[in-house]
Parts: C-alpha cells; sequence; structure tokens
C-alpha cells in the first residue's frame, strides 16, 4: 500500500520550533491563584478581584454579575470599535 507522503515533493524550507507547551503550562500555574476553589467546590465562593479572574474568563457556574478583565462594566473606557448603523433596506 502507497502512502501519500511518496508522491509530494520534500519541503524547501524547514522551521524549527521551541518547545512551548512546558512554557505555557508553566505560566498558567503561575497565574493561577491557590484561594480560588478547585472547580466543583466552587459553592458559596464568588470572585471579587481582578486578580481572581487570572488570565480573563470568567466562571459560569456562578451566577453573579462578573466583569472580568472589567470587559462590561459601565463607565470603563471604550474600545476604539467603530459602530455601524444601517435601516432595514441596510442602507
Amino acid at each position: 500500500m502507497s502512502s501519500i507522503s511518496q508522491f509530494l515533493p520534500q519541503p524547501k524550507h524547514t522551521t524549527s520550533r521551541p518547545e512551548t507547551t512546558t512554557a505555557v503550562v508553566s505560566t498558567l500555574t503561575t497565574v493561577a491563584s491557590n484561594d480560588i476553589p478547585q472547580y466543583g467546590q466552587r459553592a458559596g465562593w464568588q470572585p471579587k478581584t481582578a486578580s481572581d479572574f487570572g488570565g480573563g474568563g470568567a466562571y459560569p457556574e456562578i451566577h453573579v454579575l462578573q466583569y472580568p478583565l472589567g470587559m462590561g462594566r459601565k463607565g470603563a473606557s471604550k474600545g476604539n470599535a467603530l459602530s455601524k448603523q444601517v435601516d432595514g433596506s441596510g442602507n
């Protein structure tokens, strides 16, 4: 049985990437705080400070208003996105 690799030409350029998986894992573990309970043990705990959100994600299992990185909070600075308004016919 033949494989498709025998029909393909050899690559002209090769790149060597450094192994980043260990760097990413070590960075994520340093960002996570020890005072945040494990998933499934967060009953009664509410995120209150920006450090509780770590890298930015919210906690969907906790039903309170959450503003990770201040996103959506009233009075927060607006981005540089341009809003476009159209009528019913698209004009």
